[in-house]
């Protein structure tokens, strides 16, 4: 017996193949079988959250549409995605990335691929740049609790403030009544 291999065009899906055989005589014979013609599944539509990340937030990749499978149930899918800072590759290759990894001014973009276990997509890709964070963590205290107009108030900063993207801070102070 002779094994023989083909490469088709057919569409995608269930596909019937007839297979003939013809001896010196003219006598034959046929046998049908069903293949599954597989498909890649489609390109991801791709988010990342939140939109506007400080250095602060980690940035989680989501599929929001797209990267469905005719051959396939969505449980026989795999996603492998890919973090790009400034157009260069990184080591990160899960959904989200941790907070503190990223900085301000830097364009961060995720690329996600869906396979079925024979074909992938196309990547879908997402990205966001990082703004400044506000600064935090400032604790002051005002002595006496209750004052009056004749009662002299003392501010002390108890807990300095930071900034997370390093920024200089300079600390002002406004009274109001």
């Amino acid at each position: 017996f002779r094994r023989v291999l083909f490469r088709s065009n057919l569409p995608a899906g269930v596909q019937t193949l007839t297979f003939t055989v013809v001896d010196s005589g003219g006598l034959s014979a046929s046998e049908q079988r069903k293949v599954l013609v597989n498909s890649a599944p489609d390109v991801p539509l791709v988010a990342i959250s939140p939109a506007q990340p400080t250095t602060i937030d980690p940035l989680q990749a989501q599929v929001v549409g797209g990267g469905s499978d005719v051959d396939r149930k969505p449980a026989e899918l795999s996603l492998t995605y890919q973090w790009f800072k400034d157009g260069q590759a990184t080591a990160y290759a899960g959904p989200e990335l941790p907070a503190q990894v990223a900085h301000k001014g830097e364009t961060w973009q995720v690329q996600v691929v869906v396979s079925d276990g024979f074909a992938q997509s196309k990547p879908g890709s997402a990205q966001v740049v990082v703004v400044d964070a506000a600064p935090g963590g400032l604790q002051v205290a005002v002595a006496p609790a209750a004052v009056d107009l004749t009662t002299q108030a003392t501010c002390t900063v108890v807990l300095a403030p930071t900034d997370a993207d390093g920024d200089p801070l300079t600390l002002t102070w406004a009274w109001q009544l």
